[in-house]
């Protein structure tokens, strides 16, 4: 299977679409995911040095994947590839 590519602003957009996330900014940029009752289900951060275009690589794909409590890499890819649904990343990350 291809690696799927992975940057800060393809992150960013699923967050705030796909997943609804909400943004908090400090030093870093904080995304908080809530489900349909508003209980929050993860968060993850992208920090400022990490910006549009740039390949994230392993480690932080781990920790973004990680921190969004999936279980195999191939789910953050799915996910921001748009071959996840909110709907099953909620039910995924909700057993």
């Amino acid at each position: 299977m291809a690696r799927v590519s992975l940057t800060t602003s393809t992150i960013e957009s699923c967050l705030r679409g796909k997943l609804k996330a909400t943004d908090e900014e400090t030093h870093h940029t904080y995304y908080i995911v809530c489900d349909e009752d508003g209980n929050r289900v993860a968060r993850t951060k992208l920090s400022h040095g990490f910006r549009s275009s740039r390949q994230l690589g392993d480690n932080l794909r781990n920790d973004i994947k990680r921190q969004l409590r999936l279980q195999r890499r191939a789910d953050l890819e799915a996910l921001v590839e748009c071959e996840m649904s909110r709907e099953a990343y909620l039910a995924a990350v909700s057993k």
